[in-house]
């Protein structure tokens, strides 16, 4: 079986918010009106007995021993399977997906549900805020230690990427991936005198440093946060060749972050992680649709492992 992948009834997971949600969720997802009584009870939860509009938290998670679609990925609302991504999505997602629970990962979303009682009977429909396959997970490690990651807000390049051409090259796919970079304070030597910089960090390497503007705005935030042992962390993207690189950061300007953000991150207890996901505790079903499919899964991979067993349910 691939190594790490969750066994046994108690799955305790690390969520992980999908990246490139846009607050626009129009990711269809197919079988709702099967599975009336777990839309009724996902209502319900949400104060809404009659129906109406409403936006939960979704966990995607892929079947791979599912006997109708080894590609298959259920979508799981309040620990009950309200639908499945259409098979055509599944397939160019479930990869990823697998990745994801196999480096202990839960991956969330958002969902917008509509739905009506008539008379007793359900009908729904169930979006989903959803970027492209390739778009959603980073392609490297997220940082470790005590770190803080800012909120989004707007997009901004990075500069001298091209003085690091042996650390980023590697990088660079057939298309824009995401990944997440460090902001740390610095200093270069300038013709008369030692500037500060804010630099960039990917994978422990320095890759480039923020615009002199942009450094100053954000050398204040950054200085708190270094003096209470805090490192800042923020989404990218990098796209480019084996001449040319560009990376581009989003994130939140400093006059736009709480105060609160900046309180909680930098009074967080010393050894512990700024901020993050909480743990997601997965219902029992979710456990038994892992821990049917992870032989399927190893087997699929070419690894070691026992005879497949299919998972339950059905892939509409």
């Amino acid at each position: 079986m691939p190594a790490g992948w969750p066994t046994g009834k108690d799955i305790t997971l690390k969520g992980f918010d999908l990246w490139g949600q846009t607050g626009w969720p129009n990711q269809e997802i197919v079988g709702e009106n099967h599975r009336r009584d777990a839309v009724r009870d996902v209502f319900r939860a949400h104060g809404g007995r009659s129906g109406g509009e409403t936006a939960a938290e979704a966990v995607l998670v892929p079947e791979p021993g599912n006997p109708y679609d080894r590609n298959a990925v259920r979508v799981d609302i309040d620990g009950k399977a309200v639908g499945y991504l259409p098979r055509e999505d599944a397939a160019r997602y479930a990869d990823v997906l697998q990745r994801m629970i196999l480096a202990g990962l839960a991956p969330l979303t958002t969902a917008r549900l509509w739905a009506r009682n008539d008379s007793g009977t359900w009908r729904s429909r169930i979006t989903l805020d959803l970027a492209e396959p390739h778009l959603i997970y980073p392609i490297n490690p997220k940082p470790t230690g005590r770190t803080a990651e800012l909120p989004p807000g707007t997009t901004f390049q990075v500069t001298g990427e091209e003085l690091h051409l042996d650390v980023l090259a590697p990088l660079v796919t057939q298309q824009e991936a995401p990944l997440w970079v460090a902001l740390r304070r610095g200093t270069v030597q300038g013709a008369r005198s030692v500037k500060e910089v804010v630099e960039v960090y990917v994978n422990g390497s320095h890759v480039g440093h923020l615009s002199a503007a942009k450094g100053q705005e954000y050398t204040p935030l950054l200085t708190t946060l270094e003096e209470h042992g805090v490192t800042a962390i923020a989404h990218a993207k990098i796209t480019g060749n084996s001449l040319a690189v560009n990376i581009s950061i989003n994130a939140a300007r400093p006059s736009d972050i709480p105060q609160s953000w900046i309180d909680e991150h930098a009074s967080a207890a010393d050894g512990t992680p700024a901020g993050g996901a909480p743990d997601l505790q997965h219902t029992e079903r979710v456990a038994d649709a892992l821990t049917s499919d992870r032989d399927d899964l190893a087997a699929r991979r070419g690894e070691p492992g026992n005879p497949p067993n299919t998972a339950t349910g059905e892939a509409d």
